[in-house]
């Protein structure tokens, strides 16, 4: 049996899972607005669950579904300057319908080919998400998804380790009420640095450290993962704090998310430009191109880069490759 080693399990793979949705309409606008309200609610669940910014919008012919009049993508930007396909939005018109010979009988009697859409995202989200926030400790998890949010270390020894597990419950039992996915870490064969390091790899978007020192305190140590920042919170305040320290987390990544995508998009005026560009540091270069398939042929050729969506239309330009008039300026990108 021969086995491959394959780097990048969440973004390229021989097998992966994914969401997929197909629906087949009696008119071609109700057909439309379904590929761009599905396209829509991607760009959402990225920045509002995931908390990543996206472009998003209508791909090159090149770059669509074979088969569809349209293909509309969401790409995101990873911190190494390289586009990432979120997910994909087909306007599939009645292509499909007419070669399998579908028909239905419409509301007048008369029969009608109907219009379809099919779209979706696989595991590759899971790739953009590790990527978009992640750092050289480990995973770092967007509070709207983390499996835990909060997880309790005690730091105690044999002397006073009754004391330290009974304020630890307490707090714990009171998060309760707020945060449901919370973890005691009460394993007393591991140390509390081990603890530290462990959960800091997997990503929990705050570790509360609870010694003697911070009971004499009257309060807690937090430390959030997206900065790895330490807080003493006074116990009083513990539970707000720890709700509204989750909401600053989310936002904070998506703000990150947000600066990476903006300050890696330029706007390109000429082809030597481009070159330069996509031999340093990449990003998004927004730029016009005629639409002339030779032209971004010869472009991902020589950069390495492609069309990865349209981001305006009816706008005047000069095509980055031949110089031709255009009338839309798209995002072309390295991509994985």
């Amino acid at each position: 049996m021969r086995w491959e080693k394959r780097t990048r399990p969440f973004l390229r793979t021989s097998e992966f899972l994914w969401q997929e949705g197909h629906t087949v309409y009696a008119t071609e606008e109700e057909n439309i607005k379904e590929v761009k309200d599905m396209l829509q609610m991607y760009v959402d669940f990225a920045r509002d669950i995931l908390a990543v910014e996206t472009y998003s919008g209508r791909k090159s012919e090149s770059e669509k579904f074979a088969g569809a009049v349209n293909t509309f993508g969401v790409e995101a930007m990873m911190p190494d300057g390289k586009s990432l396909q979120f997910g994909t939005s087909h306007d599939l018109g009645q292509n499909f319908a007419k070669a399998f010979e579908i028909k239905f009988a419409d509301k007048d009697g008369t029969v009608k080919t109907p219009y379809q859409n099919s779209w979706g995202v696989s595991t590759r989200m899971m790739g953009a998400l590790i990527m978009t926030h992640s750092d050289d400790n480990g995973l770092v998890l967007p509070p709207s998804v983390a499996p835990i949010k909060v997880v309790v270390v005690p730091i105690s020894r044999d002397e006073n380790r009754d004391v330290v597990m009974e304020y630890c419950n307490g707090i714990v039992e009171e998060l309760k009420t707020v945060v449901e996915e919370i973890e005691f870490d009460a394993r007393d064969f591991v140390s509390p640095g081990y603890k530290f390091n462990e959960w800091e790899k997997k990503g929990v978007p705050v570790r509360m450290e609870i010694g003697e020192r911070d009971i004499q305190n009257g309060g807690v140590t937090m430390v959030r993962r997206d900065t790895n920042e330490k807080i003493f919170v006074e116990r009083a305040q513990v539970l707000e704090y720890t709700k509204n320290l989750l909401n600053e987390i989310q936002n904070s990544l998506l703000n990150r998310s947000q600066s990476i995508i903006r300050n890696n998009t330029h706007t390109v005026e000429s082809y030597d430009e481009l070159k330069t560009m996509m031999n340093g540091e990449k990003g998004y270069a927004k730029v016009h191109w005629c639409g002339d398939p030779k032209c971004e042929e010869s472009i991902k050729a020589e950069t390495k880069a492609t069309t990865r969506c349209i981001a305006d239309e009816d706008t005047s330009g000069k095509c980055i490759y031949c110089g031709k008039d255009s009338k839309e300026a798209w995002y072309i990108a390295q991509s994985y």
